[in-house]
């Protein structure tokens, strides 16, 4: 129903015949949306599907599908006073149990304390992107998705509160901000929702360049429950301190992002490295770099890119005689508890090594509104067992696919 809405508005949007952006604004009050129409599909059939977000059950697959990339959005905003603004967003995605369920992506309200200084309570953004606020909207930035790697962090907001303070610093200007919150959000394999947030920023502005450091920390909440059995087991059979360590309620994971990006109107470059660690090791450690660059011609912006990703794996064995009883080696439980502590650390998704070249281009053909075509050549590098995500890897497929992309980005 999420799509046929989405359609529905496009097809509207269209007909106005008018190159103002429906919108309702008042003194107070002003309502905006977003949304992108978007299908998708790989050319390699024995490779698995690929995932726009962990967050989703089904990857894209040699089938054209609309579900990973579209998105409609509605933001309402109610300015109290020149300091005070009210704002809510809601999205309709892609969830986590295959539905297109709204969501309340945003709910907070704003205090402008002085120009420099912004504080922000409630449910507030995370704000990951260097050139773009929030993923959702596609129109904010140039390809129709960021690079489809496994290191691409999974939350979108958090209920907390942020600040923001900004100061002249040579000729340009610098950004401190900080979020602090509790996550919402999940995935079809494990609950991130009650994970204690905390995001630092440090930005710096001038001329055509921008540069961003993001540190961002999450205490978990909930362990993997499929190996809630494991863990059990190796408790019982004195192991407990290998239990502790494939653990993942009340671990830490810790997210760094450092990127640089120019924008003059014509040219678009984006440079970003990032990485990821968890003291679980349950959960994957690795890096990655993703690089963009884009050309304006006219209404026209042809872009290449290239992303890179790379698993550590981690080392961990129960240390169990293969026979603790009498019997069959393939039913005794030491041995069981070895090939599961095993298949843990040895999986796929803990061997990723994959690079990605982009070809896209984007033509703003009316305003407010852009059409993009792309194709992602993936391929898995020398070592790697795996594709581009840690919840559909297989050791089985050829290491090549093409992604092949279009979408409609709108704001209105």
């Amino acid at each position: 129903m999420a799509l046929l809405a989405l359609l529905a508005l496009a097809g509207a949007c269209f007909a106005k015949g008018s190159e103002t952006p429906f919108s309702i604004r008042g003194n107070a009050f002003s309502l905006q949306g977003f949304g992108t129409l978007g299908a998708a599909r790989s050319t390699q059939g024995s490779a698995p599907p690929v995932l726009r977000s962990i967050r989703h059950p089904k990857g894209i697959s040699t089938h054209w599908s609309a579900k990973q990339d579209s998105v409609l959005g509605l933001q309402t905003q109610y300015r109290f006073s020149e300091r005070v603004v009210a704002m809510i967003q809601a999205a309709s995605y892609y969830r986590e149990d295959g539905s297109f369920d709204p969501d309340i992506t945003a709910a907070f309200l704003k205090f402008d304390i002085d120009p420099r200084f912004v504080v922000r309570l409630g449910r507030v953004p995370l704000e990951l992107l260097m050139l773009a606020d929030t993923p959702m909207v596609g129109y904010s930035y140039i390809p129709i998705r960021s690079a489809s790697e496994w290191y691409s962090v999974p939350l979108n907001y958090v209920d907390g509160a942020s600040a923001r303070w900004s100061v002249p610093l040579g000729e340009g200007v610098m950004h401190i901000s900080g979020v602090a919150g509790i996550a919402r959000e999940d995935s079809p394999l494990f609950s991130f929702s009650g994970a204690k947030v905390l995001k630092g920023t440090i930005g710096y502005e001038t001329g055509n360049w921008q540069f961003r450091y993001f540190y961002g920390r999450a205490r978990l909440a909930h362990d993997i429950g499929e190996q809630a059995p494991l863990r059990e087991g190796l408790r019982l059979f004195d192991r407990s301190h290998i239990a502790r360590k494939l653990a993942v309620k009340d671990t830490r994971t810790v997210y760094q992002s450092l990127g640089a990006g120019y924008d003059d109107g014509v040219w678009q470059l984006q440079l970003v490295a990032d990485s990821m660690n968890s003291e679980s090791y349950a959960l994957i450690d690795g890096k990655g770099f993703r690089a963009l660059l884009g050309r304006r011609i006219g209404d026209v912006m042809p872009y290449i890119g290239y992303s890179r990703s790379q698993a550590n794996p981690k080392n961990l064995s129960a240390g169990l005689p293969d026979l603790c009883f009498g019997g069959p080696i393939s039913s005794d439980p030491c041995y069981l508890i070895n090939l599961g502590v095993a298949a843990a650390m040895e999986g796929p998704s803990r061997h990723i090594r994959t690079e990605t070249f982009m070809l896209g281009t984007r033509w703003d053909f009316r305003r407010n509104m852009a059409l993009k075509a792309q194709a992602d050549f993936m391929r898995g590098l020398r070592g790697g067992k795996s594709s581009m995500t840690p919840y559909t890897g297989r050791s089985d497929w050829a290491k090549r696919t093409t992604l092949i992309s279009i979408s409609l980005d709108f704001v209105f």
